[in-house]
């Protein structure tokens, strides 16, 4: 499971093949502004194995 943010405005974009190879590989993806994606990742992390990519800058 990954959880990817997008920045504090949803000004960044993932890219459309790393979610296909994400999925296709069967991980589970959460993408959010990065506020939420911090909560998401807190509470999943609280529970099982998560990784998280969260931009900061924007």
């Amino acid at each position: 499971m990954v959880v990817l943010s997008r920045g504090m405005q949803l000004r960044l974009q993932v890219d459309p093949r790393t979610l296909k190879l994400l999925d296709e590989r069967g991980v589970i993806v959460h993408v959010a502004e990065t506020p939420q994606a911090v909560e998401i990742y807190n509470e999943l992390a609280a529970t099982q194995r998560v990784g998280g990519l969260f931009h900061s800058t924007c």
